[in-house]
């Protein structure tokens, strides 16, 4: 595991700095559910999939936003980004909880 964090943390050090931005910001958004979820004391599953559905509608919901604001329509390395934060933040929900 702390190879695939290794190399993927080496494919994030040249992007630039929005797409890092996403990366992280996904990242708190399921880390931040997930603990809310885990003091609630809810199953782990629950934990799990509802970090992952929160920071899913967050990063749809700022590409619309942006959508709204700029007229740019999904920017397709930006929800790559998205999903890079998403599934580190998950890989690393498992870890803590499993």
């Amino acid at each position: 595991m702390k190879k695939i964090i290794e190399a993927i943390i080496q494919w994030l050090a040249h992007w630039d700095k929005d797409k890092l931005l996403h990366v992280m910001i996904i990242m708190i958004v399921a880390l931040t559910t997930a603990s809310i979820l885990h003091i609630a004391d809810f199953t782990t599953w629950i934990v799990i999939v509802g970090s992952l559905i929160t920071a899913a509608i967050a990063a749809i919901g700022k590409e619309i936003y942006d959508e709204h604001q700029d007229g740019d329509w999904f920017d397709t390395k930006d929800l790559i980004a998205d999903g890079v934060g998403l599934v580190l933040a998950e890989l690393y929900i498992i870890t803590l909880i499993l």
